[in-house]
């Protein structure tokens, strides 16, 4: 238990919050869904979405057990990161099966009065050259990110509780760190959202392969990890 303040015990929970946000398993689901925006208002809404989801339930969760002495059967406990596997191998196959219905190619554009020149392209299989079309991406929703980032909380609440009780001199501190371990878990979700995919977003448009690869391993990233979590090997 920490003898001191709420300002230090708030600190102390913004950064344990911080280091939450890079658990294999937060880095995997954040970084997939984050790699499906294509701009950087779409990273900060995506990652942002999932962080509040996540960090919403732990806060809420976290202080009723913390105020109401609740327990977590410890089966329960197991089937949540059951759950939370099982959601990120799905996030991580949708993801996969996006990069296999996209193609590059190139073709030439004109813009006015200018010399045609060639472009990069990703286009579903069905589409023709005269139109972009985009397919439908769930992920690129705040609303679906907010729901998965929820459902990944639950695995994380129970814990995020006992560890209040124990360096929370009172339940009032206790209360202060899970606020302040939410918003350094919000805060940390973001950051990493932001400085894995700013840099290929930021790129140029010969750069749409290598977007395509980084989709490729994040997905790839999440239905393994989501595979040994759903084991309970994490």
């Amino acid at each position: 238990m920490i003898e001191s303040g709420p300002l230090l015990v708030a600190i102390y929970g913004t950064l344990l919050g911080a280091r939450h946000a890079l658990e294999p398993d937060h880095l995997a689901a954040v970084s997939t869904m984050a790699a499906h925006g294509r701009s950087r208002a779409d990273v900060l809404r995506v990652s942002g979405a999932w962080g509040a989801g996540h960090a919403s339930l732990i806060v809420i969760a976290g202080t009723l057990i913390t105020l109401l002495g609740w327990e977590i059967p410890r089966n329960l406990a197991g089937r949540a990161d059951t759950l939370v596997g099982l959601a990120l191998v799905v996030v991580g196959a949708w993801t996969l099966a996006g990069v296999r219905r996209d193609r590059i190619h190139v073709h030439p554009h004109i813009h006015g009065s200018q010399p045609p020149h060639a472009h990069f392209h990703l286009h579903p299989h069905s589409a023709e050259h005269s139109v972009h079309p985009q397919p439908p991406d769930w992920l690129r929703r705040p609303a679906a990110a907010y729901a998965v980032g929820t459902l990944h909380g639950m695995a994380g609440s129970g814990a995020a509780a006992a560890l209040a009780v124990l360096v929370a001199p009172s339940r009032t501190t206790a209360v202060v760190y899970l606020l302040s371990f939410g918003l350094g878990s919000l805060l940390g979700m973001v950051a990493v959202g932001a400085l894995a995919f700013w840099p290929i977003i930021r790129a140029s448009s010969r750069a749409v392969r290598a977007r395509q690869v980084v989709k490729s391993l994040a997905g790839m990233t999440s239905v393994i990890i989501g595979l040994l979590l759903a084991a309970n090997k994490l």
